[in-house]
């Protein structure tokens, strides 16, 4: 799979009230919503605030369940990519299966792999 990002797309909102922190009735670790909790610190700490999102590739899709339940991934990397005020590119790619995934990194002519862990995320940056 080839991830391509250079095309200015839209800007992004974050919806807080999906991102919410559940605590365990025993008072530990973040519960429902955890990997969201860290994929959300994920990016906020490379992407500025101004930030505009630029197209990138992905070979997930979302299902739902029921009207009730969330939004499930299937199996693959899911991508967003995005532009920073000073010019910067960062691509944060999340591995939703559970198998590790390779994958290209492709921008202007250049490109690299990487192999992603099941169910981990991972976050490019460069100029």
């Amino acid at each position: 799979m080839t991830i391509a990002a250079d095309r200015l797309t839209r800007r992004v909102a974050i919806d807080s009230v999906h991102l919410s922190i559940r605590e365990s009735p025993a008072g530990g670790k973040p519960s429902a919503r955890c990997g969201q909790y860290y994929q959300i610190g994920q990016v906020s700490k490379f992407v500025a605030p101004g930030a505009i999102r630029i197209d990138s590739a992905s070979t997930v899709s979302y299902t739902t369940q029921s009207p009730y339940s969330a939004f499930q991934a299937t199996p693959g990397i899911d991508t967003v990519a995005f532009v920073n005020p000073n010019g910067s590119r960062v691509l944060v790619a999340n591995n939703t299966s559970a198998s590790t995934q390779t994958f290209a990194v492709s921008y202007h002519g250049q490109s690299f792999e990487y192999t992603l862990p099941g169910g981990a995320t991972a976050t490019f940056t460069w100029n």
